[in-house]
């Protein structure tokens, strides 16, 4: 199955290229969709049950102008450095789920097009429950039609059996459950711009995490010229780094105001808590 996130990933060099995105990925915003290549989008683009929180619900809407059908369930999935998110086969350490403690309906949506549908989740805690952060990825994957199959090789001998192969995609957001204060210490680190003879100048940066929880935020990259107005050459949100994680590599698309490139001055980045936007963590770049 090939799964697409909700996580404003694209691949480049050893770590993902962060493209900015004027939407901000929040639980506390419902009504913020997160959208994928498979004509669903969903609000919000991630469930977070904290601390006395036992209900919540998200909403799917067909943004496609056919009749589409999804399949839900649970996946366990961990982040890597690079920002990727696989399939976990073996838990590591410090990994914690969510799946055995959530549950939703319904498992099965059949959608028309621009269709909204509401899916209920629901966290039941056990007793012995212990302080930490449990995670899953909600999993929302493509039941394909009948007749969307692929259509048989013609070049296939006219006798004997005959195969058609339909692919299955599937999109997924993270389902978070908290117990308990967490404590969560962010640093960033290793800042330089670095030149693509693509996309121009980048800022490369590595986010270290350490504590009990995840942390998510929105990505703000101002210069400072002494002299002149600060002005902002990148923002992006949704970046998490998803416990036990300890750290991510950033790459960031710098944008040139007047196509002005960068020469001199400092670069001032903020990573801001995605639900109260308190800073998580600062740092600077002399260029």
């Amino acid at each position: 199955m090939k799964i697409a996130l909700f996580l404003a990933l694209v691949v480049l060099f050893p770590a993902r290229l962060l493209l900015a995105d004027p939407a901000e990925e929040s639980p506390s915003s419902p009504t913020q969709f997160a959208s994928s290549p498979l004509d669903l989008r969903v609000a919000p683009p991630y469930v977070l049950f904290e601390d006395g929180v036992r209900a919540t619900e998200i909403s799917l809407i067909n943004s496609s102008n056919h009749k589409l059908t999804y399949a839900l369930s649970f996946k366990r999935m961990r982040m890597l450095e690079d920002g990727d998110i696989v399939s976990i086969h073996e838990p590591r350490p410090g990994e914690q789920f969510a799946d055995e403690m959530v549950r939703f309906t319904p498992r099965r949506v059949v959608l028309l097009p621009r269709q909204i549908q509401t899916v209920r989740l629901r966290a039941m805690r056990p007793a012995t429950l212990q302080d930490g952060e449990y995670r899953s990825f909600l999993n929302f994957a493509v039941v394909p039609n009948a007749q969307e199959a692929l259509p048989v090789d013609e070049k296939q001998p006219t006798t004997g059996l005959k195969i058609n192969l339909t692919p299955v995609y599937g999109v997924a957001i993270p389902v978070v459950v908290r117990k308990g204060k967490l404590d969560l210490a962010v640093r960033l680190v290793g800042l330089k711009v670095v030149e693509d003879a693509k996309r121009g100048q980048l800022l490369s940066m590595t986010i270290e995490r350490d504590g009990k929880r995840s942390s998510a935020g929105i990505l703000e990259v101002e210069r400072d010229v002494p002299g002149t107005k600060r002005v902002q050459v990148a923002r992006v949100a949704g970046v998490s780094v998803m416990a036990p994680l300890a750290k991510r590599n950033i790459l960031m698309q710098l944008r040139h105001p007047e196509g002005i490139r960068l020469g001199h001055g400092t670069l001032k980045v903020r990573y801001l808590d995605s639900v109260d936007r308190h800073v998580l963590a600062e740092g600077q770049l002399i260029l």
